[in-house]
């Protein structure tokens, strides 16, 4: 609201740690907290002065960055990067030493959109591009990414609510074991989309 008031322009970084999965797993949950913590800070030390970093999801982390056009912005989203590949956190028995990347993907108010669902949702498009390229990237958008991040979103949509209409949401249920019995204990129920004779995963829609 303030950016339209001033005519102004802001920017938003969308940051997901890569394989933030594999330290819980592997270390605890407690360590995985110690490590979210040290990122936070981290992120933090790497920011301006008035930037704004919030915690979005699990693993999730969005930075505003005020009065920021896309030059500054995509500056500021690499000094982050660059910061989080050089982060280390040591292990409580100091057997081990943590490092980590993020993906980031970015959006800048007008440019790309002109309302905080579309800025949220193409910076977050333009995350999920930065781990297809391989991770620990900065997906910097292209006027090109703006037209066609938009139309995939209208097709996706379209596809979901078609399927919905045609019954073809599928239930996959995928077992959990017990390790230690070789028992089932659960099922983790994930739904798919059939397409044509494709199944298509959520993360795809």
């Amino acid at each position: 609201g303030r950016a339209q008031r001033h005519a102004y322009s802001f920017g938003l970084l969308f940051i997901d740690l890569d394989n933030f999965k594999l330290i819980n797993d592997n270390y605890g949950h407690v360590m995985g907290d110690t490590y979210l913590q040290r990122f936070a800070r981290q992120v933090q030390g790497a920011l301006r002065d008035g930037d704004i970093l919030a915690r979005y999801g699990g693993d999730e982390f969005v930075v505003v960055l005020p009065e920021a056009g896309l030059e500054a912005v995509v500056m500021v989203a690499e000094r982050v990067r660059r910061a989080i590949e050089e982060l280390e956190v040591h292990t409580p028995d100091g057997t081990s030493c943590l490092r980590g990347t993020a993906s980031i993907g970015l959006s800048v108010f007008p440019e790309h959109a002109d309302n905080v669902k579309d800025l949220l949702l193409f910076a977050d498009t333009m995350m999920y591009r930065a781990k297809a390229a391989g991770k620990g990237v900065v997906a910097v958008p292209t006027q090109d990414d703006v037209v066609s991040v938009f139309r995939d979103i209208t097709q996706k949509s379209v596809m979901v609510l078609d399927a919905i209409e045609a019954r073809r949401v599928a239930a996959f249920f995928q077992p959990i074991l017990d390790v230690a019995s070789r028992q089932i204990v659960a099922y983790e129920v994930l739904s798919r989309i059939e397409l044509n004779g494709q199944i298509i995963r959520a993360d795809e829609f």
